[in-house]
């Protein structure tokens, strides 16, 4: 008897498909005011057929307001994934007239999405994908990179104290206007934006710079010249806002803040560094008191566990610096977007007829996480010995570096006495070593080790 062996081979063929994130993309809003609004954009990743996409819309500062009312905030998807959203704004919707923050979720059909009523954020019901867009009464550049001046109202032609009814409401901070009059927001010969406030303590116009881009970690600079701040006012010189981070419960309404004036003075300073918590009345305040008038430079180095400040009176050589690593860290950049601001925090105390004028000069981004603030470029050349008081003494010009220490006693001839760095006497660090340079003040970095002068 012959005995058959069948060998059955089955060939499994393994098909690697990477799984599609869905996302959407608002590209367009319609111009400012009457009679609609429309909100335009693109969806990817999903069956469209099965998803719909919800509008949601505020003026900065105010709740979210879903629209339009009448299909419940819903928008039908096209098959390429287009959308467009329109809503009919009648006269006396003043609120969705001037509205600047637009959010659009997606969800999928089989979820009843609740209409938001002047809500703090968009409420999470399982959205797919959720898309914001910010827009602005204008745009300007500066350094190469555009900027979107704030607006709390239609761009119709109003300057305090005429401001028409129904089309303008006060926004945060302080409930102040905004708009970009050219008799706030203007650019002058040599290329700089000259921000003013107007107005008087009802109706007070005040000025903001947004850059357009969202650009997450990396050293944020930039220079203003400040002029004599008046009581009640207070000047932002630079500071990183996500106006969407209502929408994502981790991150909302957390600021990385530098200002001048009032509300550093309310605080025992002439100016303040601010890290803000997810509740806009709680946050960590770092005053200091420095000479606020001149070119104020100042520095935001925000990697994921660390953000640097550091801020420079390029005419006094005065420098104040700060490092932050506690429980107000973002957990991510989000939409977050560097401004700029000048705007009345006590109108109790503000006199009108005292004009704030900052001049923003220039404004410089550098990309990256890796822990190096940018301060200046150059190369190392001959490094002295460290005396026994701690004293550096450093000839040449030097490079890049990051802060290390919160606080520095400047010495004689531009020294300064190292408190908390890792240097012991006689030692001098390795050519090529990080390190800083603040207007004159060299603060040592130790990234890497450093060897004993022989």
């Amino acid at each position: 008897m012959k005995t058959f062996v069948m060998f059955v081979c089955v060939f499994v063929i393994c098909v690697s498909s990477a799984v599609a994130v869905p996302t959407i993309t608002i590209n367009r809003v319609s111009g400012w005011g009457y009679p609609f609004i429309e909100v335009e954009g693109v969806v990817t990743g999903v069956d469209t057929s099965l998803y719909g996409v919800y509008m949601s819309l505020a003026p900065q500062g105010v709740g979210f307001w879903s629209k339009p009312a009448l299909t419940g905030g819903r928008t039908e998807i096209a098959p390429d994934g287009k959308f467009l959203c329109q809503y009919s704004v009648g006269w006396g919707d003043r609120t969705d007239r001037i509205a600047s923050d637009f959010a659009v979720a997606l969800y999928p059909n089989s979820v009843t999405v609740p209409m938001n009523s002047n809500t703090r954020g968009i409420p999470n019901y399982g959205y797919a994908a959720i898309g914001y867009y910010e827009r602005f009464g204008t745009e300007i550049d500066l350094n190469g990179r555009r900027f979107g001046v704030k607006s709390s109202s239609c761009p119709t032609v109003w300057d305090p104290p005429n401001m028409v009814a129904g089309f303008a409401v006060p926004v945060g901070p302080n409930n102040n206007y905004f708009y970009p009059s050219p008799n706030v927001v203007v650019k002058d010969s040599n290329g700089y934006i000259d921000l003013q406030i107007l107005g008087n303590a009802d109706q007070r116009l005040c000025a903001e710079l947004v850059a357009l881009d969202h650009l997450g970690y990396g050293t944020y600079k930039s220079v203003v010249n400040v002029g004599n701040i008046p009581a009640g006012v207070t000047v932002s010189p630079g500071y990183l806002f996500d106006v969407f981070g209502d929408l994502t419960s981790s991150n909302t309404n957390r600021e990385i803040d530098t200002e001048l004036g009032d509300v550093a003075v309310k605080n025992g300073g002439t100016a303040q560094f601010v890290m803000q918590s997810n509740n806009p009345n709680i946050f960590t305040a770092h005053p200091f008191n420095m000479t606020t008038t001149g070119r104020i430079q100042t520095t935001i180095s925000w990697r994921p566990e660390r953000i640097d400040f550091l801020m420079e009176n390029l005419d006094t050589h005065e420098s104040r610096m700060w490092g932050y690593t506690g429980s107000y860290l973002p957990t991510n950049p989000g939409q977050a977007q560097f401004r700029i601001n000048a705007w009345v925090s006590d109108e109790k105390i503000w006199v009108p007829t005292s004009l704030t004028a900052v001049e923003v000069q220039s404004f410089n981004y550098a990309a990256g996480d890796n822990g190096t603030m940018v301060i200046a470029v150059g190369e190392v050349e001959v490094l002295d010995k460290i005396s026994g008081t701690g004293d550096l003494i450093v000839n040449g010009t030097l490079m890049v570096g990051s802060i290390v220490q919160d606080s520095l006693t400047i010495g004689a001839g531009g020294s300064v006495i190292i408190s908390e760095v890792a240097a012991q006497a006689g030692e001098v660090p390795e050519p090529g070593i990080v390190l800083l340079l603040c207007s004159g003040l060299v603060v040592i970095f130790c990234k890497r080790r450093i060897k004993r002068l022989k």
